[in-house]
């Protein structure tokens, strides 16, 4: 088990510097206050990709929420192994080919990668749902591509952070339209970039926040805060870059710092990470 989790650590390493070789060239350090206790490394370049992947398959159905089928790519390793299984979920206003580099890059450093679609609407509860169902799916069906199920990985970035987050503190509750329903939807980690865990984004973007007064059920369905506490054996790497994003999703450094603080102070094994 010793032997797992530190492999399980070096990739999570590992996925957090393709993040910064692939879409960032400049690093420097978070500092969140004394409460949030673990220390902050400090991002470095990528390794050079080292095994040939093969696509296993592409526009496979996974899940089909609201009536709107949804589908992903999946890469592995070309070398026979029992390897780790990553599933990668894009942000707002993007599709699976968005990250499509990022996911063989991935997947060339050893782990089977899922490459998933996922369309957001107000409220997310729908993106919550499809990427639950995406770890669901990824559990049932990474050994027949030479994967592990009981070591599974959520990437998110941006909207896929914060549902993704979701997803990794109460996946089990999520399972709307799913393809396959008897297996798991919790990750045993996650690798979260830019999500906008508090919901605070500029009022021209989707505010969920006004679901606290109209819809306090949905709202802490969705808000990942609700959900601390819960999934205690996950490991949690967060990742954030500069402040200047798009004019309307415009995620400040901040909305880590305040989420890592909180997992953190529930015991969480995590790291910050600002590239």
């Amino acid at each position: 088990m010793g032997d797992t989790m530190n492999y399980k650590n070096l990739l999570m390493t590992m996925i957090g510097l393709t993040f910064v070789s692939l879409l960032f060239a400049s690093c420097d350090t978070l500092q969140p206050s004394p409460a949030s206790a673990p220390d902050v490394p400090t991002s470095t370049p990528a390794p050079e990709a080292t095994i040939p992947i093969s696509q296993v398959e592409t526009g496979i159905d996974y899940a089909n929420v609201e009536g709107l089928a949804t589908k992903l790519d999946g890469y592995t390793p070309s070398e026979e192994g029992s390897w780790p299984v990553v599933i990668v979920a894009h942000g707002m206003d993007q599709s699976r080919f968005k990250l499509m580099r990022l996911a063989k890059a991935i997947a060339s450093e050893g782990a089977v990668v899922y490459n998933i679609d996922v369309a957001y609407s107000f409220p997310f509860i729908t993106g919550v749902e499809r990427i639950a169902c995406a770890v669901r799916f990824a559990r049932a069906t990474a050994v027949d591509y030479g994967g592990d199920p009981s070591q599974i990985i959520l990437v998110g970035y941006s909207a896929g952070a914060v549902t993704g987050a979701v997803v990794g503190l109460a996946g089990d509750d999520f399972e709307e339209g799913c393809a396959v329903t008897d297996a798991s939807a919790l990750p045993d980690a996650m690798v979260l970039f830019e999500g906008p865990y508090d919901y605070t984004v500029k009022a021209t973007c989707v505010d969920h926040t006004v679901l606290e007064d109209t819809d306090p059920e949905v709202w802490e369905a969705v808000n990942p805060y609700s959900h601390i506490g819960r999934n205690p054996d996950l490991q949690v790497r967060l990742l954030h870059g500069d402040d200047n994003d798009t004019a309307c999703y415009d995620i400040l450094p901040q909305a880590s710092i305040d989420f890592h603080q909180a997992l953190a102070e529930a015991g969480y094994d995590l790291s910050l990470i600002h590239i």
